[in-house]
């Protein structure tokens, strides 16, 4: 979900950024992924691209705190009795 989230928002910042440019989408979607691209190929590009990521990624990092809040809150309601699985026929 995270990597998702992270695609979406780092193409719509990363678009936003680089619109003087006239990269086609398929070339900002390769660089977010960290493939081969020509957003590397310009050092003034390459430092908007890296900037552009490293930012998208501090956005996102909240992620990481929310699921652990959300296993701390959740944690006290699972049960502790014991399951009775049967052996079934698959």
């Amino acid at each position: 979900m995270a990597g998702c989230i992270f695609q979406n928002v780092g193409f719509n910042d990363l678009s936003s950024a680089l619109s003087s440019y006239n990269f086609p989408p398929a070339e900002i979607r390769s660089g977010l992924g960290g493939s081969d691209s020509p957003l590397f190929a310009n050092a003034a590009v390459r430092e908007i691209t890296l900037g552009v990521i490293v930012a998208t990624m501090g956005k996102l990092y909240w992620l990481v705190f929310a699921a652990g809040a959300v296993m701390l809150v959740s944690s006290p309601l699972l049960s502790y009795r014991k399951l009775k699985l049967d052996v079934g026929a698959a």
